[in-house]
């Protein structure tokens, strides 16, 4: 069972009982899952061990287990996949609980500055309008400054295609050149016909290792 307290700042904390484990199970299957949840069940979520925690139980989890840097049999090879398979749902497990973690602070920090920044935009509203209404383009004030600043101009253009259309051969349009290689194109030239156009190479990136990762579904 899973119980949420508040602390001292106020912020919502999941305190999970000693009979549930805190595994992956807890943890949203995906981000778009994350999105999907409910505050109430993302508050409800057992909260992440502190750092030094998940540190020790990394060493813990390495002590007495020494990896070779080589793998020369077969029964190595597959020693390197599960480990390869465990590192992975770590990484898993843990990018989606901190996105979770993250959904809650984001939702709080919305619902907390939310009044905050409806009073600032009421405010700065009605300064500039008192502002305005001076007549002055500066007002001093012990706890601030109102000045008032000419806008700057700019040019606006409903429809730039029309406008060059119609402005074409004027100074009023500009026209840009850009010249790059194609090498799309000369990757085409170089395997049908074998000739590499001058300044230009074919290079082959190194070979790759694909490595495919059996489920547990498959064990």
């Amino acid at each position: 069972m899973t119980d949420v307290k508040k602390t001292p700042s106020g912020l919502l904390v999941a305190e999970e009982a000693d009979d549930v484990p805190n595994s992956v199970a807890h943890v949203p299957n995906s981000v778009a899952h994350v999105a999907e949840m409910t505050l109430e069940e993302l508050y409800h979520m057992p909260p992440l061990p502190s750092f030094e925690a998940a540190q020790a139980e990394i060493e813990s989890e390495e002590q007495g287990r020494h990896i070779p840097t080589a793998t020369d049999d077969e029964e190595q090879a597959e020693r390197y996949l599960e480990w390869l398979r465990y590192r992975n749902g770590k990484i898993d497990s843990i990018t989606r609980r901190m996105d979770a973690e993250i959904a809650v602070l984001e939702h709080r920090k919305e619902q907390l500055l939310k009044s905050h920044l409806q009073r600032v935009e009421y405010l700065e509203a009605s300064l500039k309008k008192h502002l305005w209404e001076s007549g002055k383009k500066r007002l001093d004030y012990a706890y601030g400054t109102l000045t008032r600043r000419k806008g700057r101009e700019r040019v606006v253009i409903e429809d730039e295609s029309a406008f060059c259309f119609k402005h074409g051969d004027t100074p009023y349009v500009a026209t840009t050149t850009t010249r790059r290689p194609d090498k799309a194109g000369i990757k085409d030239h170089i395997t049908s016909t074998g000739e590499i156009p001058d300044g230009a190479d074919l290079v082959r990136g190194d070979d790759t290792c694909t490595i495919t990762l059996t489920t547990e579904a498959n064990l």
